[in-house]
């Protein structure tokens, strides 16, 4: 009878560890697409699995809005209004990553991790490749000249780092922050700075 209670809880203990090495995290916050003149917002869903004390195996699906003004253009109309003719753009993406994350903090309330790892993007985006405005005599308000030589939409493969720190509270719910660097075939390169929250099972 020792023998099986000792046994049961030590399958307990056993299903609260396993129970613990698994987080689905939701983050959202902050990014800057490019050198850092496009800002925007980023939203991810995560899923993770601790299959070693320090090494953690995520895969995550989200995406990133961003927008600006490119040109702030602003002219008088017949009526005395000032009529506002700025060019305006959005660019979003939506993406899937896998990294391999190696933990140089792991106790049961913190974790700090570095992750490296590969990413998908698809991405949509009206910034022109080229912008020229002309002043016409007589004419009130510039005539402004686009011109496209990327495609509207890409398909593309990239590399990214992640630094992530996680504290779990007493209801294994977790809270932490997540800044990343990402770059891809295409030529964009995303730094990102989010707070994120989940729960470990």
């Amino acid at each position: 009878m020792k023998y099986f209670s000792s046994l049961f809880v030590a399958i307990i203990l056993l299903s609260q560890t396993n129970a613990q090495t698994k987080l689905l995290q939701f983050s959202a916050g902050t990014n800057f697409n490019g050198t850092g003149d496009s800002f925007g917002f980023s939203f991810f869903t995560e899923y993770s699995k601790k299959f070693k004390k320090k090494l953690t195996w995520s895969n995550s699906l989200g995406g990133t809005i961003n927008d600006g003004t490119l040109y702030s253009i602003f002219y008088p109309t017949p009526s005395g209004q000032l009529s506002d003719g700025s060019i305006r753009y959005a660019t979003a993406g939506f993406q899937a990553a896998s990294h391999i994350g190696y933990s140089f903090i792991a106790s049961q309330k913190h974790d700090f991790q570095l992750r490296l790892g590969s990413v998908i993007r698809y991405q949509s985006t009206s910034l022109p490749d080229a912008v020229s405005l002309e002043y016409i005599p007589g004419v009130p308000f510039p005539v402004v000249v686009l011109q496209n030589l990327s495609p509207l939409r890409t398909l593309a493969l990239g590399g990214s780092g992640q630094l992530v720190y996680n504290y779990t509270l007493k209801s294994n719910i977790c809270l932490g922050v997540l800044a990343g660097l990402q770059f891809d075939t295409q030529g964009d390169t995303i730094s990102q700075l989010m707070f994120t929250i989940g729960k470990r099972f």
